[in-house]
């Protein structure tokens, strides 16, 4: 609205069995999202790309603006490294269309939505909130927990079935808003964003009976995202905006076809609407993707991958992703102290193994297609369709068209070619916005590997090792203490590979180009899980090469102009070269069991090996296994500046022993274990705190090797009570607690003889303070900004205040609906308003008031100004001498259906009328002076029709008409000191006239920039110039 006013080695043990033989070899399917959905995870996940040492390149394309709502369409890079199961997006591999946004899951144990009436089976999370136990019921076990073998466990029971009790996390990113939430135990949205006062309704999500669909499509599945605004967002509904993931089975030569069950989980739900609030609406459309014929049932072939004329039938696009898997079993009575190698052998071992194999998954897609605003204007989304090397669909973007009306006025071309030979990646090689030309070259970009290689390290990455090589390395695990010691190289990190297909220059249409030159990431510390940490992790001392590649250097080279060189160093400090990288992800590739197997005579105690291994690491998609401390930034030479982030050695996940206990299922096996640490503490999962690193803590700025300021920030928890609206079946209610209320109580199996309760806090985090230090030879000048959150809003920033040098301090104070008790904004969710603003002084011990300004909304709907709309009805300001008293500085006298100011009246009595054209999108007069009423509506009526005609034509058409309208109406109020505009919609505005007449007009190039303001027409005399001397 216009308001006058945004994640030594992990061992992972998979389960422990008391059946009466060992366990049988279970694959667990993986989802798989597409290469847009885990980008949009990626931007939320992690935060500034200078801490992972990535290029931070984002090209706009276009923005969305309508009554004072901005967002863009952009085309965003990541420059990580090469993963040869990652697929290419619709803008090629690494590239990804930052247009509407997502809401991604991350399934934790099984989806949240899984419904059965399998009592073999555990229902999903949403099956347990039904139960309405709150998250303290769960911890204090005041339930029926599921109990005994022949029951699926541990789960909250309701004598005939489960339902589990850990949620999915749900990651958001859309349209500049981003974070995650997690569902409590009674339903509650737990929420992490940069807008504390989101409220998320699940109202809409649906449970999904997947064993018993007769097809692969699901039940219509939706939430609501309200922002602090009152905005509303949309997301899933409807088929085609959603996104899932299928497993197929195994693609083996030994191993029939045949049809099973149904499969398929939602892994994404794409924004579908925005409605503003003020009624206008932003409206997503996808690819129309009812599924017919085999589109229907793909999900139910099993043990082979779709056939080819089929899949060219299915209405919708996907992705076919196959992987290698590979695992080996081995069980024995004797007490070994090492069991080495993938190859299980042995007289005292019974026994299973497997070569690597091929498994395959699909995804089913949701391809954008329009955006349409408020039926004002749309932007259209073309895409092109080739056959990838398995001969399947793929889609591509060709074209990108925004349209006013029937005008273009914007056209973004997209040329997105295979590279290689057999085995192709689509890479974008051009870009044209508006007929300037952009090129794209790469690195090792004339041979790629096979998707399903088995030429991976641990992470995923290409080692480049041959087709025989094993997922599983050779290996040594010691019994006596848990640990693993890998014997052989196969899955070693071969940086030489990971700059394949990776950017290397960006050619302007200028020209000029930008070029970057890419580094191994390396590692001085790392996180370790191990006996010697008691199988927890922790940060150790350990050199060494990561996965994927780092930024070294960019080169910007513009026409005439001295090349500039920026370099960056990865090191502790300035003078060192000891990295400053921590690898933070684990690596799991082998289970140990110990169980008990029924015997004569009573029980034999029994070990068993799992291993496992595969080419995909899916964390590798979404997050980074690096992170770096500290990164030195160098121009042409010289040292600029020093960036220091919060790690995993500043932030650790920690371990609170208020917050979880660990308990045995069934007490008679309740056993001795040797390897009690190995087999209970690395499943026991601490608690997250992922979200407090990344963050740029302090930033140093030089000079001649010298610093010469240093900026620094710090973030910490907020205890507070708070009153936060939530959201239940589509209704919104005030909600007061603290914030140690806010957890959902997590109920896990661990080696399959224990379970864990632990409780998974979502406490607000936030910058505390800001210091600034300029370093002086007359002594430092430093100003110190104090954030708090002291008001009943759960985390609005109500007060900074600021303190100099010379110890003056000012304070400047906010308040929101909450706090003023406005019930009126508190129902729509307008509750990130600032209301009231006070500024005070503080020099020694004298406090003085410099301002008080208070923002007036309706206390109810409708009103005569506004209507239905929540708009301000006038400005106050208040006594310096006494506080109390208050003044109207403006009325808003009048507002149109669609939230415009039409008139406002000053202090002194003078009213302004302003009048809306464009459709309602542009102030086209300004009447000082006047009332609404004094103008006649035949007049207003001559130039708002006249600006819609205006509007429907094409840009830079000829304005005549329409200025001479506006200079009748200006002739008509003779009286009154009258301000006229003209506009090329979704360019800017043409004309300004004064009072005076005197006409300026805005000329624009043909990437729509401002190019020159000339006197009374487009050839009169040129008032101001602007150039842009700069890569474009």
């Amino acid at each position: 609205m216009k308001r006058l006013y945004s994640l030594i080695l992990l061992i992972m043990l998979t389960g422990f069995s008391f059946q009466l033989q060992g366990q049988g070899l279970n694959f667990k399917p993986v989802n798989i999202k597409s290469p847009e959905s885990y980008s949009y995870e990626r931007m939320g996940n992690i935060p500034i790309n200078m801490n992972r040492g990535t290029i931070d390149l984002n090209i706009p394309l276009l923005d969305i603006n309508i009554d004072g709502f901005s967002s863009s369409i952009s085309l965003g890079y990541d420059s990580s490294g090469f993963i040869p199961t990652k697929k290419s997006g619709f803008a090629g591999l690494n590239w990804s269309i930052n247009a509407s946004g997502a809401i991604t899951r991350e399934v934790r144990g099984i989806p949240d939505d899984f419904t059965t009436v399998q009592s073999a089976s555990l229902n999903g999370f949403l099956s347990a909130i039904a139960y309405n136990k709150s998250a303290n019921d769960i911890y204090t076990k005041n339930f029926q927990l599921s109990i005994g073998l022949s029951t699926p466990w541990p789960g909250i029971f309701n004598g005939s079935v489960s339902s589990e009790l850990e949620s999915d996390k749900y990651n958001f990113n859309f349209l500049g808003i981003s974070g995650y939430f997690t569902l409590s135990n009674d339903g509650t949205p737990l929420i992490r964003s940069n807008d504390p006062n989101l409220v998320v309704d699940i109202s809409g999500y649906s449970q999904q009976w997947v064993a018993e669909q007769t097809n692969c499509k699901p039940e219509i599945s939706s939430f609501k995202i309200i922002d602090g605004n009152g905005n509303k967002y949309y997301f899933g509904g409807r088929y085609d905006n959603l996104e899932l993931s299928s497993d197929l089975g195994n693609y083996q030569t030994n191993q029939g076809a045949y049809i099973g069950d149904a499969d398929f989980t939602i892994t994404s739900w794409y924004l579908n609407k925005v409605e503003l609030n003020n009624g206008r609406t932003i409206k997503y459309t996808y690819n129309e993707d009812d599924p017919i014929g085999a589109g229907s049932n793909y999900c139910t072939q099993k043990n082979a991958m779709p056939h080819l004329t089929n899949a060219g039938s299915f209405n919708f696009s996907f992705d076919i992703n196959r992987y290698f898997y590979q695992e080996a079993q081995n069980t024995t009575a004797q007490y070994d102290y090492s069991w080495a190698g993938y190859s299980v052998s042995g007289s005292s071992q019974s026994s299973t193994w497997q070569s690597p194999y091929i498994r395959i998954n699909l995804t089913k897609k949701a391809m954008l297609k329009e955006i349409n605003v408020d039926n004002l204007y749309t932007i259209f989304f073309t895409y092109d369709t080739y056959n990838d090397d398995l001969g399947y669909k793929s889609y591509k973007l060709k074209k990108i068209e925004e349209k006013y009306q029937n005008n273009i006025t914007k056209t973004i071309d997209f040329t997105i070619s295979p590279k290689g030979s057999s085995k192709r990646r689509w890479l974008l090689t051009a870009l044209k916005i508006n007929n300037k030309d952009y090129g794209f070259e790469y690195y090792k970009d004339t041979s790629f590997p096979d998707d399903a290689t088995r030429g991976v390290d641990y992470w995923g990455y290409y080692n480049g090792k041959p087709e025989t090589n094993m997922m599983i390395p050779d290996y040594k695990f010691y019994a006596n203490t848990g640990d693993t010691e890998i014997l052989s190289n196969n899955r070693n990190v071969d940086s030489n590979f990971n700059d394949i297909g990776l950017l290397k220059k960006v050619i302007y249409p200028t020209k000029g180009y930008t070029e970057f030159f890419y580094e191994p990431n390396t590692f001085s510390s790392r996180l370790m899980k191990n006996s010697t940490t008691a199988f927890f992790p922790q940060i150790g001392n350990e050199t060494g090469i990561a996965s994927g590649m780092r930024i070294q250097k960019m080169i910007d080279n513009a026409d005439n102009i001295i090349p500039v060189v920026k370099t960056y160093k990865y090191t502790k400090d300035l003078n060192s070269i000891e990295s400053s990288g921590i690898l933070k992800s684990l690596y799991s590739f082998v289970d140990y069991v110990e169980y008990k197997q029924s015997a004569p005579g009573g029980y034999t105690l029994k070990k068993e090996l799992k291993q496992t291994g595969s080419n995909i690491e899916l964390q590798a998609y979404s997050s980074s296994n690096i992170e770096y401390s500290n990164v030195f930034e160098y121009v042409d030479g010289q040292v600029q500046k020093q960036h220091t982030f919060s790690t995993y050695k500043t932030n650790p996940d920690i371990l609170n022993s208020n917050n979880y206990f660990v308990q045995i299922h069934i007490p008679q096996f309740n056993y001795d274990h040797t390897l009690q640490d190995y087999l209970k503490n690395k499943e026991t999962d601490l608690e997250d705190r992922s979200f407090t690193r990344g963050k740029l803590i302090q930033e140093d700025y030089y000079k001649d090797n010298t610093v010469i300021k240093t900026v620094k920030m710090n973030y910490g928890f907020i205890d507070k009570d708070y009153c936060k609206n939530f959201s239940k079946n589509n209704i919104l209610a005030l909600n007061c607690r603290n914030v140690n209320q806010d957890y959902t109580t997590r109920v896990k199996k661990i080696s399959n003889a224990w379970e864990l309760f632990q409780k998974e806090f979502v406490k607000p985090y936030a910058l505390i303070s800001l210091q600034i230090e300029e370093k002086n030879i007359g002594g430092n000048l430093i100003t110190q900004n104090g954030y708090v959150y002291d008001d009943i809003s759960y985390l609005n920033n109500n007060k900074i205040n600021t303190t100099f040098s010379d110890g003056k301090i000012v304070s400047t104070e906010k308040k929101f609906a909450q706090s003023l008790n406005k019930p009126a904004l508190i129902n729509l969710n307008m509750t990130g308003i600032p209301l009231q603003e006070i500024t005070s002084q503080t020099v020694g011990v004298a406090n003085n008031f410099l301002s008080k300004i208070e923002h007036v909304y309706p206390d109810s709907l409708p009103t005569i100004q506004g209507g239905n709309l929540m708009v301000p009805l006038s400005i106050l300001s208040y006594d310096l001498q006494n506080i109390a008293t208050s003044r109207t500085e403006i009325f808003y006298d009048k507002y149109d259906p669609k939230g415009n100011l039409q008139q406002f009246t000053t202090k002194d009595g003078l009213s302004t009328v302003i009048i809306w054209g464009y459709n309602l999108t542009q102030p086209i007069a300004k009447i000082e002076g006047a009332k609404l009423t004094d103008i006649q509506q035949s007049l207003i009526d001559s130039i708002v029709t006249a600006s819609n005609t205006d509007a429907s034509a094409t840009p830079n058409n000829d304005e005549t008409s329409f200025l001479s309208v506006l200079n009748t109406f200006r002739d008509s109020l003779p009286n009154y000191q009258i301000t006229t505009y003209t506009y090329d919609p979704l360019v800017g505005v043409r004309s300004i006239t004064p009072p005076s007449g005197i006409r300026e007009v805005y000329l624009y190039d043909s990437a729509n920039r401002l190019k020159e303001i000339r006197g009374n027409s487009q050839a009169g005399n040129l008032l101001k110039e602007f150039k842009y001397n700069y890569k474009q």
